[in-house]
């Protein structure tokens, strides 16, 4: 399963870019399009600054790990 252009624009409408790490509606930092682990598996910390291009491979990288485990299930 790979995840269309209209997949990856809800995505980024719903989470947006934010460039430097903040906290998430749960308390997480969270950086680029709703990163919460960076794709060597670090978490993301407050302080933690990234580029437009990091945050769509780590995007990318994201959306890879879910469409696995929701592949897993249909």
């Amino acid at each position: 399963m790979t995840i269309g252009e209209k997949g990856l624009t809800l995505i980024k409408h719903f989470e947006g870019l934010r460039l430097e790490a903040y906290l998430d509606s749960t308390g997480l930092p969270t950086i680029g399009i709703g990163t919460i682990r960076y794709p060597n598996g670090v978490l993301v910390k407050q302080g933690d600054k990234i580029t437009e291009s990091q945050a769509m491979e780590y995007l990318m990288h994201d959306v890879s790990m879910f469409e696995t485990g929701v592949g897993k299930l249909i």
